[in-house]
């Protein structure tokens, strides 16, 4: 994807490494029938967050996590979620570097 404030990262896409760790609220019996449409389907995530990265440049890793969060939060068996995000290839003599956000559902 293209991300960075350097006039490199905004002409060349680059690799993004995205963990997602959510606290999810259902109903034990949920699993009683191992039926997904019972729980929360991580594949609509990974598709919003292909979404969010296709829009165009986004300048902060900080900004990149924030959308992907909010976007967590809007389902609502979603109660916490935390996001890291890593650019491996940002610099020739570290491995990568990378932000981490949690946020709870608001009362």
């Amino acid at each position: 994807m293209f991300i960075g404030i350097d006039e490199h990262e905004k002409l060349v896409p680059q690799p993004v490494i995205i963990s997602v760790w959510l606290d999810i609220k259902f109903e034990i019996s949920h699993f009683k029938n191992d039926d997904i449409s019972e729980v929360y389907n991580y594949v609509d995530l990974k598709q919003e967050i292909e979404k969010i990265s296709a829009q165009g440049h986004i300048n902060l890793l900080e900004t990149f996590a924030e959308k992907i969060v909010n976007c967590a939060l809007e389902h609502p068996m979603v109660q916490k979620c935390r996001v890291y995000v890593e650019k491996p290839q940002v610099f020739d003599n570290v491995e990568s570097i990378g932000f981490e956000m949690t946020r709870e559902r608001s009362a």
